[in-house]
């Protein structure tokens, strides 16, 4: 696991909690995600060393007065943790773009393991493979949804 830290001041900049409110609640009511007025708060919320959670945002405040992170190179732009109140998260990495899945031709046709297109199987997005091989760049599912998905559409439509 890993946890995601932010506070009012970044909420009132990306929204999080408005645009994602049910999502927010959801994660509220599993003990997911905390929301307190102090570190020491959300710290013991997931047993976590209050000194170390401390010890990370005085190194990030650091690194937004200074505007350069030389840990991660952040490039958009570090928000101070100074004040709360305070958002902590629990998180894990999940696949939301697979490298991999089913193979298909030009026409989004699903090829089976000869490579011949199987008859009436169609298939476009994220649970396709091969387009970027083993990476991708992010925002990059958008397009193949798109763009995939139209042929896809014209393709059944015949």
């Amino acid at each position: 696991y890993a946890y995601q830290l932010w506070n009012q001041k970044t909420d009132d900049i990306s929204h999080s909690k408005e645009n994602h409110q049910a999502e927010y609640q959801e994660l509220k009511k599993q003990g997911l995600l905390v929301e307190a007025d102090t570190l020491e708060e959300v710290a013991a919320h997931f047993d976590i060393d209050p000194a170390k959670l401390k010890e990370t945002v005085a190194k990030v405040n650091q690194y937004a007065k200074d505007k350069k992170d030389p840990d991660f190179n952040h490039r958009a732009g570090l928000a101070s943790l100074e004040e709360g109140p305070y958002i902590l998260e629990k998180v894990r990495p999940s696949v939301h773009h697979t490298m991999g899945g089913l193979v298909t031709d030009k026409d989004t046709r699903v090829l089976d393991e000869a490579g011949k297109p199987i008859e009436g199987l169609y298939a476009a997005g994220e649970l396709t493979g091969m387009i970027h091989g083993a990476n991708r760049l992010g925002g990059n599912a958008i397009a193949d949804i798109i763009t995939f998905g139209r042929v896809a559409g014209k393709m059944v439509s015949k």
